[in-house]
């Protein structure tokens, strides 16, 4: 997934965890997400991964949700290939 894409799930995901009253993410949710990506358990990854892809947290992917991942990508990749090319 790209980066940005990648970044923007993330911080979806972080919502999920905001504090009703302040608006801010506990440390301990942060602390929680950014210890997953450091993971070396694949297993783990790929569940944080699906998760934050799952935007309506169904534990399914709906088309729409793969869809939206794959265009983004392959829309990014297009403007860097084009990029690279100019």
């Amino acid at each position: 997934m790209e980066n940005t894409l990648l970044v923007q799930k993330m911080f979806a995901e972080m919502k999920k965890s905001l504090d009703i009253k302040t608006k801010l993410l506990p440390f301990e949710s942060f602390i929680e997400l950014m210890a997953t990506f450091k993971s070396t358990d694949v297993t783990e990854k790929i569940d944080r991964l699906f998760k934050i892809i799952d935007e309506d947290g169904n534990g399914n992917l709906s088309y729409e949700e793969i869809c939206e991942v794959v265009t983004n990508s392959l829309s990014t990749y297009t403007n860097i290939w084009e990029n690279k090319n100019e």
